[in-house]
């Protein structure tokens, strides 16, 4: 089953959970938000296996299959 996924913060634990993330087979889209995108343009995560998006807009995570929230 192809999953989308989301998660909400990039750095200490979401970064975990998104290493966590990239290596299941079931993922094929990844998200991850953070409001302010200059913070986000150094995010980078390689695989063949799913698309990575960046986003600072809340609502694009809203018709994801699951959200991780790993921010204050």
């Amino acid at each position: 089953m192809a999953m989308r996924i989301g998660v909400i913060g990039y750095k200490n634990h979401a970064e975990r959970l998104i290493r966590a993330i990239t290596q299941q087979k079931d993922v094929t889209e990844l998200w991850v938000f953070h409001p302010k995108k200059e913070r986000l343009s150094n995010l980078n995560f390689l695989s063949s296996i799913f698309s990575l998006h960046t986003t600072t807009i809340i609502e694009d995570l809203f018709s994801l299959d699951a959200v991780f929230i790993a921010s204050p």
